[in-house]
């Protein structure tokens, strides 16, 4: 006859410690695919003409992924680094090189931390496509990021930011 060991069952804590774990996976895969999306119609901007049906396509898609985030998540904080955007401490979007990062272009401009927040409307997020296309236009006498938010007055997408003269 084989022995058999006792198996040991989870605490409740421990149990719900693994569901959490789970839980902020996803919430991560989540932010760190809804990045991608809002990086790949950034590029898309520079690319199409406004009535192109691609650019549309990347639009809609960036929406829809941004409706599902706030929707699922709640508000999207994002820690800024030099050359990272951090959600609940994980890294969902990387880039060294300077002159394309939205991270780097963030970090040198002041801007520590950015929240998207629930309620956030279509015209606020073409509006944050803007001032990101805005910022990373090396063609342009670019402001700062910091100036571009602020002209928006954005209702449901905040920032902190370190003045200028403290950087």
């Amino acid at each position: 006859m084989a022995n058999s060991a006792p198996t040991k069952k989870d605490s409740p804590d421990e149990k719900a410690e693994r569901i959490r774990d789970q839980v902020l996976a996803l919430d991560v895969k989540r932010v760190a695919d809804w990045i991608q999306s809002l990086v790949r119609t950034l590029k898309a901007n520079r690319m199409y003409l406004s009535n192109n049906p691609t650019l549309h396509k990347f639009q809609s898609d960036l929406e829809a992924r941004t409706w599902s985030c706030l929707k699922e998540i709640g508000d999207i904080p994002l820690e800024v680094q030099q050359f990272d955007l951090l959600f609940e401490d994980y890294s969902v979007y990387h880039n060294a090189a300077r002159e394309e990062s939205l991270a780097y272009r963030f970090y040198t401009d002041g801007v520590r931390q950015i929240t998207l927040r629930e309620g956030l409307e279509p015209q606020e997020l073409r509006g944050f496509l803007d001032v990101l296309k805005k910022a990373t236009d090396v063609s342009q006498g670019q402001d700062d990021v910091v100036t571009l938010l602020w002209e928006r007055d954005f209702r449901h997408i905040t920032y902190v930011h370190i003045p200028l003269e403290d950087l």
